[in-house]
């Protein structure tokens, strides 16, 4: 009888477990159209994410792409021709029906003939249209065949963001393929490109060097952000597409946003504080002297220890003389420099 019983319980707690796991028809449907209506959105994007390359260029990636160089020559993505090796750029928003392509591309000095294309296209010419030097990110021109795309339809997010978000970055190195990478978005840090306004992203972790050139986008895959290559090991700004819709319109309209400039870029590091990362050659921050890995102790008559003492400029700036104080080495510099605009 007690064997009886125990069989019994046996058989009732297997079909109790059993239900258990049991996943309801429903929700199995509502997985399945939530993952179908993604891929269809997906590929709807790859008409609108484009990949572009150019001779003579040099990416900061290089070294990790060239483990696949073999792979991206069967895919003939890196020819040889008589205008010699053509490198990939990266990846590239297709803003408008014009054919006006938005790349992040900071090493621009020595690139030229461009060319882009998406996952139905062939390689097309591109041609340089302007850049914004403070946020490194070019506007190229493709003439595209009549196709009655209208707008791109991912360029439609007017809401705040909120932190609880999924956010992911598309980008694509091969056309046609897009890579996906789930983020964090954090809460907006302190405003180390000199020149940029207070809509800056900071998110977590750092893509991989092929993904530098990617775009924020919410669930819906709306663009929320457009990523800056700071470069950093622990984290990576982006800038809302809200800021970038006035820089791209100054760069096509041929008048550019009047911004204060400096040519330098920060970083906040925990043991050494305010540290440069880059000077560009020329601009006020190279003639007062400055040079990456200086530490920038006092600014303006402003000690500088964290992130949110550092007070960003704006074009009201413009012509300010700055006093500041840096160290290199063991060497402690008083400097200053002034302030100009970027058109």
């Amino acid at each position: 009888m007690v064997l009886v019983k125990v069989i019994g319980f046996g058989i009732l707690l297997s079909l109790g477990l059993s239900g258990c796991e049991r996943i309801p028809e429903w929700e199995k449907s509502k997985v399945a159209s939530k993952n179908q209506d993604r891929a269809s959105r997906l590929a709807e994007w790859s008409r609108w994410l484009w990949t572009c390359r150019a001779t003579g260029y040099r990416s900061p990636a290089d070294q990790e792409v060239e483990s696949f160089r073999d792979f991206f020559r069967k895919k003939n993505l890196s020819s040889i021709d008589t205008a010699g090796p053509k490198a990939i750029v990266g990846s590239a928003l297709l803003w408008d029906d014009r054919g006006h392509l938005l790349i992040s591309f900071p090493n621009r000095e020595s690139a030229r003939d461009f060319e882009c294309r998406s996952a139905s296209q062939v390689w097309l010419p591109a041609k340089l249209v302007g850049f914004d030097y403070s946020l490194d990110y070019a506007v190229l021109k493709v003439d595209l065949p009549r196709s009655g795309r209208g707008e791109n339809p991912w360029l439609t997010r007017n809401e705040d963001l909120h932190l609880d978000e999924g956010f992911q970055i598309l980008s694509s190195v091969i056309p046609g393929q897009i890579d996906q990478m789930r983020l964090e978005l954090q809460t907006v840090g302190p405003h180390l490109n000199t020149g940029i306004d207070s809509q800056l992203l900071v998110f977590l972790p750092p893509p991989p060097a092929l993904m530098t050139t990617g775009f924020l986008v919410d669930e819906k895959l709306r663009v929320v952000g457009f990523q800056l290559a700071t470069g950093s090991q622990a984290w990576t700004v982006g800038v809302s597409v809200k800021r970038m819709r006035d820089s791209v319109s100054a760069i096509l309209s041929g008048n550019p946003l009047r911004r204060a400039y400096l040519g330098l870029k920060l970083q906040v590091e925990s043991e050494s504080g305010f540290v440069v990362q880059s000077v560009q050659v020329g601009s006020p921050a190279y003639q007062s002297g400055l040079r990456p890995q200086d530490q920038i102790l006092e600014w303006d008559g402003s000690s500088l220890a964290y992130g949110s003492e550092w007070r960003e400029l704006s074009a009201a700036d413009i012509g300010r003389t700055i006093r500041f104080k840096f160290k290199r080495g063991t060497s402690v510099t008083d400097a200053i420099l002034k302030v100009t605009s970027q058109d």
